[in-house]
């Protein structure tokens, strides 16, 4: 089995990464209770974000 050369620094046990739906562009970092919203730097949206029970959800902020 193969195992990797190093670990990646960047990730961190316990934390979930979410992104834009639209450009794709990494908008957030949080763990499992997290509900933000965010306003995406690269297109200008605001976008809700839910971590919850291991699972991300973006969509677009209801006005």
């Amino acid at each position: 089995m193969a195992t990797p050369k190093e670990e990646h620094r960047g990730v961190i046990k316990g934390y979930f990464y979410a992104c834009c739906p639209y450009c794709r562009t990494t908008i957030a970092q949080g763990k499992n209770g997290t509900d933000v919203f965010i306003k995406c730097p690269q297109c200008g949206r605001y976008i809700h974000v839910l971590i919850e029970n291991d699972t991300v959800l973006t969509k677009l902020k209801e006005i």
